[in-house]
């Protein structure tokens, strides 16, 4: 048996204590169902860097992210608790399916599908661009298209003469698109 350094089990603690401490000064947001479209996906961003900070297993999100609906949202994870009883337990994939469906409908990415294919520079700055491109990009990875049609949508968006330059290099990686493009 090792022997256990005297004051070990309190250092660890005192961390412990620490810790608890920082993640209530940085507790997430709390969602009521009023926020639509792009608020919604803010707030499922914000859950998941926090329980990735907290390192918490997908039990433990299920329980956590219920204590953060209030309101309507609150009422709605009820009734959905209630209909899922004989079903078994609840994961967090099967939670993020029902929210999503609830909150985020498949029309809210059918514009967001609509906004990404007429996306064009359209005077805006490369990386002004870019941001929309990924932000939009987000949105549509649910088609499960390669990186290759990204990059040539990216390509089409941009400004004419900036395209065909980046174009011509035949970039095998968003990144090196990138870079080309604002260079």
């Amino acid at each position: 048996m090792i022997p256990r350094i005297k004051g070990q089990f309190d250092h660890r603690v005192r961390i412990k204590g620490e810790l608890a401490k920082d993640l209530k000064r940085i507790a997430p947001p709390k969602f009521d169902g009023k926020t639509i479209g792009d608020g919604v996906e803010a707030w499922v961003i914000e859950m998941e860097k926090y329980f990735e900070l907290c390192n918490m297993s997908n039990e433990t999100k299920v329980a956590w992210v219920s204590y953060q609906l209030i309101g309507e949202a609150a009422i709605w994870w009820d009734n959905e608790k209630f209909e899922n009883l004989h079903h078994g337990d609840i994961t967090w994939e099967i939670f993020m399916q029902s929210f999503r469906k609830r909150w985020l409908p498949q029309l809210f990415f059918d514009k967001k599908v609509t906004e990404f294919q007429n996306l064009a520079d359209g005077g805006m700055t490369v990386t002004q661009y870019l941001e929309k491109f990924t932000n939009l990009l987000k949105y549509i990875l649910q088609y499960q298209m390669d990186e290759r049609f990204h990059i040539q949508r990216f390509i089409l968006g941009l400004r004419t003469h900036i395209g065909v330059e980046v174009d011509i290099h035949n970039s095998l990686t968003m990144d090196e698109v990138f870079e080309k493009a604002t260079n």
